[in-house]
């Protein structure tokens, strides 16, 4: 039950990281539009973040379902 929850709180992170880069990406957008170079480096910081995090909680979640696989496998060996 555990790895379920652990599951579920990493792709609420991972959903929470793409609506960073989402809103980055508009702020970006707009700061662009107005020459804005302040908001630029603002979305670029944002832009970061959000990769960052996303690329963090993608690999914990593929250490989850190896993990579920694993689990798994051993289970259909007894």
């Amino acid at each position: 039950m555990k790895r379920d929850e652990e599951e579920q709180d990493q792709k609420r992170e991972h959903d929470t990281a793409k609506e960073l880069i989402n809103e980055a990406t508009n702020k970006m957008a707009a700061a662009v539009e107005r020459n804005n170079m302040q908001s630029v480096k603002v979305a670029q910081m944002m832009l970061k973040a959000g990769n960052e995090k996303l690329q963090e909680t993608a690999k914990k979640l593929d250490t989850i379902g190896a993990k579920q696989i694993s689990e798994n496998n051993s289970m259909t060996m007894i």
